[in-house]
């Protein structure tokens, strides 16, 4: 594999300022969520760092075998015995049968997968969110004072650690569309993986770590667009929960009493039958 020796970065747009009330607004969109909690809630960590993700670009090929199976009906007499007249009479069914024929082929495709290199536990919907398209060549410096995070991983290590699973999903998709017949089974291939091209972006991750009443949360914003954000389960508060289910009881008791209603007079229908322009119960 090709590791591209240039490196790219995206601009950070996001000042402390602006990240502070990013995760401000979040902190006020969860379900529930305390009254109190931007104001209560103590800071732990504010950062904002280049945090390294790769570009990865590879090819697979996968050699395979399988069944196909292909269905006819086929007619049988079939005899059925009348107790009554104690004669048997012939009856003419057609049943299913699968002719099986074994098929070979090859399979290929390219794949393309962004993974981060780095330490934290950045969620990957947020990397995956992240637009790299817009990333400009890294000639040693970014022009602010944010700290660019060192890739603990490899280009190999970052594909083996989070892409073999799904390339292993692809290659398998990729084998079985060429399935035919009503029926398939015996199913084996043998695939080469190669990756072709890694190139290193460093992106820019805000990270706010707060605590609220003993416990930790985080939020994850990404540097180049605001509205690109993960954040964990926020705190609700119980008064507000009970709150919302006391005014909704009543709704749910109307509801439940209507449904009654509708049974109750169903049944009473039931019983009812058209009599010379009116009804008797019977």
């Amino acid at each position: 594999m090709d590791v591209s020796s240039q490196v790219f970065y995206l601009p950070c747009k996001i000042s402390n300022e602006q990240f502070r009330l990013a995760s401000n607004r979040l902190m006020t969109t969860g379900a529930f969520t305390p009254h109190d909690l931007v104001s209560n809630a103590k800071i732990e960590t504010l950062d904002i760092f280049y945090a390294p993700i790769y570009l990865i670009k590879g090819n697979f090929s996968a050699q395979w075998t399988a069944s196909f199976g292909y269905d006819r009906k086929v007619p049988y007499t079939h005899y059925v015995r009348d107790e009554t007249s104690n004669t048997t009479r012939r009856e003419t069914r057609t049943r299913i049968v699968t002719d099986w024929q074994p098929h070979s082929g090859a399979a290929t495709g390219n794949f393309s997968h962004k993974g981060y290199a780095g330490k934290h536990d950045i969620p990957d919907g947020l990397i995956q969110d992240i637009n790299v398209g817009l990333a400009a060549p890294f000639h040693g410096t970014t022009g602010d004072s944010l700290q660019l995070e060192k890739a603990e991983q490899s280009p190999r290590g970052v594909f083996d650690a989070q892409f073999q699973r799904s390339v292993n999903r692809q290659i398998e998709r990729s084998v079985k569309s060429f399935a035919q017949g009503d029926q398939q089974r015996d199913w084996q291939w043998s695939s080469q993986v190669s990756l072709d091209d890694a190139i290193l972006v460093f992106a820019p991750i805000c990270h706010y770590v707060f605590s609220y009443k003993g416990k930790t949360f985080e939020i994850w914003i990404d540097g180049t667009d605001a509205e690109n954000s993960f954040v964990e389960n926020l705190p609700k508060d119980s008064s507000q929960i009970t709150s919302s289910i006391l005014n909704f009881a009543p709704f749910l008791g109307f509801f439940v009493l209507v449904i009654g209603s509708i049974f109750l007079h169903k049944d009473l229908f039931h019983g009812m039958r058209d009599f010379g322009g009116g009804y008797y119960v019977y």
